[in-house]
Parts: C-alpha cells; sequence; structure tokens
C-alpha cells in the first residue's frame, strides 16, 4: 500500500529486501516469533531460510537461518512527509 502511494505521487522509493539472520542456536526461535507475529499483522511474504540458502545470497554471512522479507525497501522520507502535506 505504502510502495502504491509513493509510485503515484512521485516519491522516490526502492524495494530492497532484507535477511534477518540467526547466527546462534538461541537465535532461531526468535526467528520463529518475527515469522508468527508477520503472519498474524498481515505480513505473508517473510520466507523462512536454512543458512546456507542465505549465505548463497550474500556469501559473507555466517548464520543458521534467516528470514526473507523481499518487500522491504527505503522511501525518501522528507518526500513522503512533503506528499501528506498536499
Amino acid at each position: 500500500m505504502l510502495y502504491k502511494y509513493c509510485k503515484e505521487r512521485g516519491v522516490a522509493h526502492k524495494r530492497i529486501s532484507k535477511l534477518i539472520v540467526a547466527t546462534g542456536a538461541a537465535e532461531v526461535p526468535k526467528l520463529d516469533m518475527l515469522l508468527r507475529n508477520a503472519k498474524e499483522n498481515g505480513v505473508d511474504d517473510l520466507q523462512l531460510m536454512e543458512g546456507s540458502e542465505a549465505m548463497e545470497m550474500e556469501p559473507e554471512l555466517r548464520c543458521l537461518k534467516a528470514l526473507l522479507s523481499p518487500s522491504t525497501g527505503i522511501i525518501d522520507s522528507h518526500s513522503l512527509m512533503l506528499s501528506l502535506l498536499v
């Protein structure tokens, strides 16, 4: 919805995706919790990945598991605020 708003109003934005990683075994349940919370809040595009899959995407990365958020992006926040004034 925000990307559509930005596109319609010429606000600079870009989907860049994000990896949220678990570098140790104790962090893996936190990824599960994030995935559960995301689904409960209507975010349906997170993907749980094995560490090896994430490391194929980012060779310098070291992790056990990861969540891929393909819809994460960046927005020109100043332009966004100005668009809301109109």
